[in-house]
């Protein structure tokens, strides 16, 4: 078995899309796991480029100051938002379009 990482869309009209690499693609990353440090070394395992972290307290109910200010920076360095299937389903639907979610596989060689 190999490990395989991407991601996909977060918005639901692009559910269902091609999976894509994150290999050399910049992110801006936002997540509220107890254990951020897992997530970005999956990033870097893929090749992905963080410009800029947004951590935030396990649970962290978001606010729309929270969102807006990482929509602000994603666009300032023209790229998408990269989050965890498990904190996407906290951000309401109206913003899904700018994220997209890690997605972790295991495929046989």
């Amino acid at each position: 078995l190999k490990k395989s990482i991407f991601v996909t869309s977060a918005a639901s009209s692009d559910l269902g899309t091609e999976k894509k690499s994150v290999k050399n693609k910049l992110f801006v990353s936002f997540c509220a796991i107890a254990n951020p440090a897992k997530f970005y070394k999956s990033l870097e395992a893929a090749g992905a480029e963080i410009v800029k972290k947004f951590e935030y307290p396990d649970h962290h109910i978001f606010s729309e100051h929270d969102i807006a200010q990482v929509i602000k920076v994603a666009k300032k360095h023209k790229c998408k938002i990269i989050t965890t299937s498990k904190d996407i389903v906290k951000i309401d639907k109206r913003y899904h379009k700018d994220f997209v979610m890690l997605e972790i596989g295991l495929k046989t060689l």
